[in-house]
Parts: C-alpha cells; structure tokens; sequence
C-alpha cells in the first residue's frame, strides 16, 4: 500500500528533495556563452575553455562549472543565503566553491554504471563524464524518434541520481541510496537554488562579486610585455579563476530560470513541517507541479514569456525562455569581460560593489502580477503562514488551507494525500511509478 511509503520515508530517511534544472541543462547553458579572454587566445566558447585548478584538475571547462556548482560541490550544512550580509555571503561562497576549486576532488566510488570512470582522477570528471554520457545517448535517441528531450529524463528515471550518489560517497550493498552521499545531502538543504526570499540571487550575486573582484586583480597583473612569461601565466591563472568563480555563480543564476524555483518557498517547508524530511518532499511536489505546466512570467525589462522547469529546458515549448536566460548568462559574462579590459568595476555603493547593478538584475524572471493567469500554487507563504491549496488536485481551485489546527492540514497526512490521490513525481525514490496528473486546464 502506498500509505506505507510515508513510514518508509521516515524510517529509512530517503531522498526527498526538490532538484534544480538538470546537470546537463546547466552545461548546456554555459556551452553557449561566449568568453572573451583579452591578451590570451581571444574569444571561445564555454564547453571550449578549459579552466586549471590548483588541485591539478585541468581537463574541466567553463561550462562544466555551470553544471557542477551547488549540486555536486559546496557544505550541505552552509548555505550561501543563510549567511548574514553581502560580505559573510561572499565568504560563504568562497568556502563552497573551493570545494571544488582548492580541495583535492579525489574520487571515492566508482560510478556504477559507467565502467570507465574508474580511470579518472577526479570526481568531478566522473560526475561530469559517466552520467552525462547516458544521458545524451538517450537523448540522441528521443530526438531520432522524434520525441522532446525531457523524454530522455523520463526514460532515465532516478538512475542517473542513484549514480551520483554513489560517485559522492554514499550507497552499500543495501542500496545506491543507503547512504547519503554529498550529492543528496546537498539536495536536502538546496535553498539557494530558489528564487523565493531572494536566495538564489543572493547566491549567484556573492559568486559574481567575487569574480568581479578576481577580475581585477587579474587586470593588475598584466604584463607589460609578452616577454614577461612568469607573469603572463599569472595573468592567465587569474583570468581564468575569475571565469571560474563565475561560472559556479551562474549555477544558481539559471536555476533563477526554472519554473519550479520561482515561487516554491523551499526553505519554509524545512521551518514548518515536521519532519523536516516530509517538508522536502512536500517541496518537491509543488517544484516538479510547476516545472511541469511552467509559468507566465515577466522581468524587470517588461517581456513578458511562459517558462518552464527543470527537464524541459530542451524542450520546444521553453525557446523562448531559452533565448532569454542565455541572453542574460552572456551579460553577466560579459561584465567580467569588461573588468578584465578596463580594470575596474563602474558601479559601487560605499566603495562596495553593488549587485542592484548587474545586468541580470533586470533579466531574473517573476510571475505575473495577475495570479489567474497561472496555475495556482500547491503551497504557498503568506507571510505567517504555510498555505497549501484546498484541493491539491484542483490546479485552478483558490482556496487553501492553513497549517494546523482541526481544520488545517499536516504534513504527514498531506504526504498521504498526495501520494493516495495526486502520485509522487515518477522520478523520486523509492517508487519510481508515474504522476497521474492531466494536462492543466481551466
């Protein structure tokens, strides 16, 4: 019976998270950037620039960053936006992004369905290489068929996951779940990637601050001459460790662009429910719901367009979206490009630079004031309270309930709910059965 998965859920603490766009999205993206490398080799794309790591990880490109920042590497347990203030936040990200950049990236398990990546010296390299490598064959596939590519995640299901988890030092003999590994514990505590409460912006705006500022030490060691060797090479590694804080910036940038990490209060469910794992889960479900269907949204430049999630980032429906969220990755590229030709960064505040004046400022999306105009949210914050909608299977329905109380709802039961009368997302463990949700409609 189904109503068993809660005590499963409880007992056995299972994955129970809500994802952000997938790996490959996220390469994707940064694949299309243009960087511009003054005084080195000119102009070349994100999947074509390798970045050189003081850890002796030279084979990782830029876009390979934008996939890996965030889900694969930082502290489960230090979030960049719990920290107090721009300058602490800034430390934060530091200390996550060294993770990957300074800490020695040695793997721990091999990935259990990618023989190969015993033969590599760095997780990231096995993260990036053996589970991609599935995906973009089934994707190759879908596409000759004539499907959309979200398909190719339908037909992975939670495998690709399992694997990461493994590669990250968790599984056993019981299960590739069993334990965790970094993979899901950062999952579990992932609010920097949602856009609610500003987090995902925080996160990305402390990242790109830092690669502003690397940018201009870069700008100060350049050489007065070619002939300078030593010092081109130091140019060069400070050049390319800007790009690189940049590109784990971008992360959560893109996440921005997800529907499903608009308005999911994602850390609220963590705060209210209890357990803290069924908050996870609850979080998922409306996450996956509005990936799913997507949302009319705007921006600060007034355009107006429906986004959708994570999965369906390929897929047709979302090429206006796309255009959009490259456009805004390339700008905030570019700012660095400007720094390290001019040396300094126009727009400060009290000396400090100021993120109200980054590009992507103006691009970040946001639903539409008029809330007809979208499904209506499965949960939401009110500002005291956690509101989950009334009927869960009414994606129309305006009427919610609060938490607690006789007439209000609980977590434990809502899981019930949901899982007897909606059906958990196909691609969450340990019941990988489909979601018999219909195509929204008014």
């Amino acid at each position: 019976m189904r109503h068993h998965f809660c005590l499963l859920l409880h007992l056995f603490h299972l994955p129970s998270f809500a994802s952000s766009f997938a790996t490959h999205e996220h390469i994707y993206i940064g694949s299309t950037v243009q960087l511009t490398l003054p005084g080195l080799n000119g102009t070349k794309k994100g999947n074509e620039t390798l970045l050189h790591f003081p850890n002796g990880n030279v084979w990782v490109t830029f876009a390979d960053v934008v996939g890996l920042g965030g889900d694969f590497y930082g502290f489960p347990t230090a979030a960049i936006s719990d920290a107090t203030g721009a300058d602490n936040q800034r430390i934060a990200f530091n200390n996550s992004f060294n993770t990957l950049f300074w800490d020695r990236d040695k793997p721990v398990k091999k990935d259990p369905g990618y023989a190969p990546s015993s033969q590599y010296n760095y997780q990231s390299h096995q993260y990036i290489a053996g589970p991609e490598i599935t995906l973009d064959e089934q994707i190759a596939k879908v596409r000759a068929a004539g499907l959309q590519p979200s398909q190719a995640y339908a037909n992975c299901g939670g495998a690709l996951d399992e694997r990461r988890n493994v590669v990250s030092g968790g599984g056993s003999l019981v299960s590739d779940w069993i334990p965790f590994g970094r993979f899901i514990k950062l999952a579990e505590t992932n609010w920097d990637h949602f856009s609610f409460g500003g987090r995902a912006w925080a996160a990305y705006a402390a990242g790109h601050s830092l690669a502003i500022q690397k940018a201009q030490e870069a700008y100060a060691a350049l050489p007065s001459s070619v002939a300078a060797s030593m010092d081109l090479v130091l140019y060069e590694d400070l050049v390319l460790y800007a790009y690189a804080l940049e590109a784990f910036a971008l992360h959560f940038l893109t996440d921005a662009f997800s529907s499903g990490h608009m308005r999911t209060p994602r850390k609220k469910f963590v705060q209210v429910c209890t357990p803290e794992d069924i908050g996870s889960y609850l979080s998922r479900y409306q996450h996956d719901e509005e990936c799913k269907y997507g949302l009319n949204v705007t921006n600060n430049k007034g355009s107006e367009w429906r986004a959708y999630g994570d999965k369906k980032y390929l897929d047709d429906v979302n090429a206006q979206s796309r255009v959009i969220c490259e456009a805004c990755v390339q700008s905030s590229v570019d700012e660095i490009a400007t720094v390290l030709k001019q040396g300094t960064w126009a727009n400060m505040t009290n000396g400090a630079i100021d993120p109200v004046s980054f590009a992507a400022a103006d691009c970040i999306p946001f639903p539409v004031k008029n809330e007809d105009d979208n499904i209506t949210p499965l949960f939401k914050w009110d500002g005291t309270d956690l509101l989950r909608r009334y009927d869960v299977n009414d994606l129309w329905g305006k009427k919610f309930k609060k938490h607690g109380g006789l007439e209000g709802w609980w977590s434990t039961t809502t899981l019930v709910e949901l899982e007897t009368v909606y059906g958990p997302p196909s691609d969450l463990p340990p019941f990988p059965n489909r979601s018999r949700l219909e195509v929204a409609s008014r």
